[in-house]
């Protein structure tokens, strides 16, 4: 998910009062693993985690460095169809 998705996807769950356990942030600053998280509750109690990492394709980078942007890609397209106007 893009940065600006995130925030997009931060302001929609904010906007529709949703229960942050940890609201956005910036984790790892300056480094290689520099992200972007939340953590909400959904209406079941179920934690849900969003992350954007600032750099995808350091998630996997010491075993499979495409992996990352792949599954980046996956996940932000199916948030993106979720919280499309």
């Amino acid at each position: 998910m893009s940065r600006e998705e995130f925030e997009r996807l931060a302001k929609v769950l904010a906007d529709a009062k949703a229960h942050f356990v940890i609201p956005p942030e910036t984790r790892h600053s300056g480094t290689g693993k520099e992200k972007f998280t939340m953590f909400v509750l959904d209406s079941f109690g179920n934690g849900i985690e969003f992350k954007s990492l600032f750099e995808p394709a350091n998630l996997f980078k010491k075993h499979h460095p495409n992996t990352a942007v792949k599954h980046c890609r996956q996940a932000s397209a199916l948030l993106v169809a979720i919280i499309a106007p």
